[in-house]
């Protein structure tokens, strides 16, 4: 199938291959979707995983398994993935997430809404860079996770994690770390922020 366009409330059974896929409104998938791009508004409830190049979506979206995205995965509004997020591209994620497995990319990018994001199985990219909205003038927003690994750098506050390795390290406040710190070229730590040890630097 080359294009998919739905509006209003639209539902497929099974499986989808399209090259593109423009949803607005409520929708549902109830297998995987396969596509280069697939760009929705609205509601989005896929059971299976979504397996593609971009993947741009706003408003509620669930995917029950893997969301497996070559280029550019961008959310805003709410997102829950069952399984993994792969990416060889970028991941930016605004608003509020929950990821039950972990994620992947080159470039990784949260800007937290004012409730608890969850990222269950770590993040590790290149660069990491998580922070509250900058419209959160409270700054409520909050990820809890495992480990946080930025090949190149990492940046995060109100983050609580397990242990934190980057090349470029900066903690900035709320941020609770209740493992190590590792860092091989610089680290920046907010006295607003919890370590349960000093960083450490290795080669």
């Amino acid at each position: 199938m080359g294009e998919l366009k739905a509006s209003g409330s639209s539902r497929v059974e099974g499986d989808i291959h399209a090259d593109r896929m423009e949803f607005s409104g409520s929708a549902s998938i109830e297998g995987d979707a396969h596509f280069r791009s697939l760009r929705k508004s609205g509601s989005l409830t896929v059971e299976g995983g979504v397996h593609g190049d971009t993947l741009h979506v706003s408003g509620s979206t669930t995917i029950r398994g893997d969301a497996v995205v070559a280029d550019e995965l961008r959310a805003s509004g709410s997102i829950r993935v069952g399984g993994d997020i792969d990416s060889r591209g970028s991941v930016e994620l605004r608003g509020v997430f929950e990821v039950r497995g972990g994620i992947k990319a080159r470039r990784f990018e949260a800007r937290l809404g004012k409730r608890l994001s969850v990222a269950e199985e770590g993040i590790e990219a290149e660069t990491v860079l998580v922070e509250p909205l900058p419209r959160d003038w409270d700054r409520e927003g909050e990820l809890r996770s495992k480990d946080i690994v930025g090949v190149e750098e990492v940046t995060i506050e109100n983050v609580c994690c397990d242990n934190v390795r980057g090349g470029r390290v900066v903690i900035r406040g709320g941020c609770r770390v209740n493992g190590v710190v590792e860092y091989t070229e610089s680290v920046e730590v907010s006295p607003n922020s919890y370590l349960a040890h000093e960083p450490v630097r290795i080669e």
